[in-house]
């Protein structure tokens, strides 16, 4: 009798420490939040403040608010509004990142950057002028379809590394750069999915494709309160989530917009430019700023050993989140990435996200400034296809 109780312990024990040998296995950890840069200790990282690593578990948006006003007091590079309420009543914020000296004169920014938006009202020697002092506007659109909810933590992570990281390259980044973020467009449907996530994950994470915690069911987390897919909503604006953030939007007029997703389990990762014919009333420009920004996205995928595609999907609609700038020639940009089953909630999901800001450092200076600028640049685009 003992020695089948003995034989049944050793038999448990085995079975469990197979599945973590196989859980270490298929999470590898070879991605970090870049610990070697020196961050500020007045600032607190995510960990700090939220108790857990990002990826450990879904935060509730609740949560995520607390963390963005929290380091909005504690740094100075750093401004959060709100621009609305949901349905459910949950404020929708965004944040305004940048240097010290750039907050001092952000109106002026603003005010000179929609200048450059509107060539028919502004003389060309005027635009030229205001261009020798004023950094690009950049934002970033996370979380608009709730249950692809890595990106909201990505984006803590994210305005954490621009403030606390006190690198020459972050610092002149800041400089060059203005940040507006919009860290997650639909809470509501985010804490739809991240309440029902909680309630469903086990101690042992699912790797199969139809273990139950990666089947969020119907109206599942995707869309609003009334069940509307925001990311077909920036052009008529039928929800407050989409007139607030587009109104945010209309009010800064950023040359790049960037809008972040996931894929199925069995994809990789996605970057512009995105798949062929385009639409002919996009500007010329689009397709060499375009190829600009994936090939920096794809040197950042090669340096850290990340699969990825390019050119080979997502077509054009005015109201997603990707081509609503591109119309008003500005470069929208749609990324994605695919949730992996055993890697759900992992470190490396969110950190996947976070090569936006190394790819970034890469072409902000010399690449992107001269198209601003309207100095000639070297065409970067090629009929062939970047490696994957």
């Amino acid at each position: 009798m003992y020695l089948k109780h003995l034989i049944c312990l050793v038999s448990i024990l085995f079975c469990i420490g197979s599945k973590l040998d196989a859980q270490n296995i298929l999470v590898p950890n070879y991605l970090s939040f870049e610990p070697e840069l020196n961050y500020s200790g007045t600032i607190p990282s995510p960990k700090q403040f939220l108790g857990y690593e990002l990826g450990e578990a879904f935060t509730l948006y609740a949560h995520v608010v607390d963390y963005f006003e929290k380091i909005d007091e504690l740094s100075d590079k750093i401004v959060v509004k709100n621009y609305g309420k949901t349905y459910e009543d949950r404020p929708l914020m965004y944040a305004i990142i940048t240097s010290s000296a750039n907050h001092q004169r952000l109106e002026e920014i603003r005010q000179n950057n929609l200048k450059l938006s509107d060539p028919l009202s502004t003389p060309l020697v005027e635009a030229q002028a205001l261009m020798k002092n004023q950094p690009l506007v950049v934002s970033y659109s996370y979380n608009i379809h709730g249950n692809e909810a890595s990106s909201t933590e990505a984006a803590m992570q994210v305005a954490y590394r621009l403030i606390a990281a006190n690198d020459p390259a972050t610092q002149k980044l800041l400089d060059d750069v203005v940040f507006v973020m919009y860290p997650c467009i639909n809470p509501d449907g985010r804490d739809r999915y991240v309440a029902w996530y909680k309630s469903m994950q086990r101690m042992m994470p699912g790797k199969e494709p139809y273990d139950l915690d990666h089947h969020d069911p119907w109206p599942n987390g995707r869309t609003n309160h009334y069940w509307f897919d925001l990311n077909r909503d920036w052009v008529w604006g039928v929800h407050p989530e989409s007139r607030g953030h587009t109104a945010v939007y209309q009010q800064w007029m950023p040359q790049l917009h960037t809008d972040y997703h996931e894929m199925g389990y069995n994809n990789n990762y996605f970057t512009v430019p995105g798949t062929t014919p385009r639409n002919f009333l996009l500007p010329d420009r689009y397709e060499p700023l375009a190829d600009t920004i994936g090939r920096a996205n794809a040197n950042a995928f090669n340096r850290h050993q990340i699969s990825y595609y390019t050119r080979e999907d997502y077509d054009f609609y005015p109201s997603y989140g990707s081509s609503y700038p591109s119309v008003m020639a500005r470069l929208g940009c749609w990324w994605s990435k695919a949730v992996y089953l055993e890697d759900e909630l992992s470190k490396q999901t969110m950190a996947r996200f976070l090569l936006c800001v190394s790819a970034f450092l890469t072409i902000t200076s010399p690449r992107l400034l001269p198209y601003k600028k309207g100095q000639s640049a070297k065409p970067f685009f090629s009929n062939t296809p970047m490696m994957r």
